[in-house]
């Protein structure tokens, strides 16, 4: 396996030769993102009521799945949910 330090020069030499601002855009995003992930992974943001630990990572995929549920026009109305939450 090539060195590490060898693997991160490649990447600094990539980004000095780069021009395209987007190109430096979307790899900014990337960084970012990784960077996001990671932490998502290993932060709790609370806990459900069975005390099982809630991770930013899992809300975030949770409101992601939502918001395409409602962009592809599945929805719940507010009265469903409500005769849903009796049974909870």
């Amino acid at each position: 396996m090539e060195d590490i330090n060898l693997r991160k020069l490649r990447i600094i030499e990539f980004l000095l030769q780069e021009h395209d601002a987007d190109a430096i855009r979307r790899i900014e995003e990337l960084i970012v993102r990784i960077g996001y992930d990671e932490d998502s992974k290993t932060k709790i943001i609370g806990f459900q009521p069975n005390g099982v630990a809630v991770f930013k990572s899992d809300f975030l995929d949770a409101i992601a799945t939502s918001l395409k549920e409602v962009e592809q026009g599945i929805t719940t109305s507010l009265e469903r949910v409500e005769k849903d939450s009796e049974n909870w």
